[in-house]
């Protein structure tokens, strides 16, 4: 769940976020005899935003992103970077020096790939898509203050309905949306963790009532906080429901 969009994907194909989104992932099949197993990559976006210029001559011009999710086929380029990448784990000493050309070598086949238009887009400086990646980055670093739109769409230097209209276009929410789901999913794996109690989650995420984190709460997930992490930890703890 990315956003109110729902996403299947499974063997063979790989999902790039070009931009920090609240989520929640579920594996819908996995047994014993047949696990599951799945590598991710968090993007360097300064990376990123440096092989775009140089990349600037060699690609056709980025169009711009339809959203700042892409699924898509992986290719065997691809495969082969992150399975060295994996094997890099069985020569530690070589880790330093080797994991970032290869690191290097998945970012560039991103975004020469069916990805990469709306990933170079999205990291090419002076564009809408880049300002509201920049503004992602800002409301991930910052979902404990209270947010005002007008103030961050200044900061991006877009007009108020312009940033609401692109950000919602990249992100499928709303600003105020995005923030809220940042501050649930956050409250939520703090008390998965075990590290806080309902009311203690919502105050550090940045809620000053525990009643509006509550309500908020459940009208994400469709119950109060202590309810939804019983029906996961019994989720969880019971093998057949992730063996069909």
């Amino acid at each position: 769940m990315l956003g109110d969009r729902e996403i299947h994907y499974g063997e063979g194909q790989c999902l790039v976020t070009g931009v920090d989104m609240p989520n929640a992932f579920r594996v819908l099949q996995a047994c014993h005899d047949h696990p599951f197993l799945a590598m991710s990559l968090e993007l360097d976006r300064s990376l990123t935003g440096q092989m775009v210029k140089e990349l600037a001559d060699a690609v056709p011009p980025a169009a711009r992103p339809d959203s700042g999710v892409i699924l898509g086929t992986t290719s065997p380029e691809l495969l082969d970077a992150f399975l060295r990448l994996a094997r890099l784990l069985d020569t530690p000493e070589r880790i330093p020096i080797l994991a970032p050309l290869v690191i290097r070598e998945i970012h560039y086949l991103l975004l020469i790939g069916p990805q990469g238009a709306g990933l170079r887009q999205l990291n090419t400086h002076g564009t809408q898509a880049n300002s509201i990646a920049q503004a992602t980055d800002w409301l991930r670093k910052n979902y404990r203050k209270p947010l005002l739109v007008s103030q961050l769409a200044r900061q991006v230097n877009m007009g108020t309905s312009t940033f609401h209209r692109h950000f919602k276009e990249v992100t499928g929410m709303s600003p105020l949306q995005y923030h809220k789901r940042l501050r649930l999913y956050e409250a939520q794996r703090l008390m998965l963790a075990g590290e806080m109690d309902a009311g203690s989650a919502g105050l550090a995420v940045g809620y000053e009532s525990t009643a509006q984190f509550n309500r908020e709460y459940k009208r994400l997930f469709g119950e109060p906080p202590l309810r939804d992490l019983k029906r996961m930890r019994r989720h969880d703890a019971c093998p057949s429901e992730n063996s069909h």
